[in-house]
């Protein structure tokens, strides 16, 4: 199965993942958090696809940001944001021209 990458970009704001917990729906463990960094969640949305939550490790912690969770949630559910930055990208240039 297809997994995301997992690194964070340059300029996003790292926040724990206790922090993490409560920009989900609904509440969430943190154990939770950790099993989707490291195993992923399978969207129900795209068969057969897996996503995995953008981290970074800093010694021995881990650490997301507000971005990659919106990221995850979009990736879940089929709206993938980077498959939308490149097609406003592509408008753009053709617009352009």
């Amino acid at each position: 199965m297809p997994q995301e990458r997992n690194g964070i970009p340059d300029g996003e704001t790292l926040i724990t993942l206790k922090e993490a917990t409560a920009l989900f729906p609904r509440r969430i463990a943190v154990s939770s958090i950790r099993r989707w960094i490291k195993d992923g969640l399978r969207s129900k949305v795209i068969e057969g696809r897996v996503v995995v939550l953008e981290h970074k490790q800093v010694g021995g912690a881990l650490w997301t940001s507000a971005e990659s969770v919106r990221r995850f949630i979009n990736r879940l559910n089929g709206l993938d944001v980077t498959d939308i930055r490149e097609i406003s990208k592509e408008g753009e240039d053709a617009a352009a021209s």
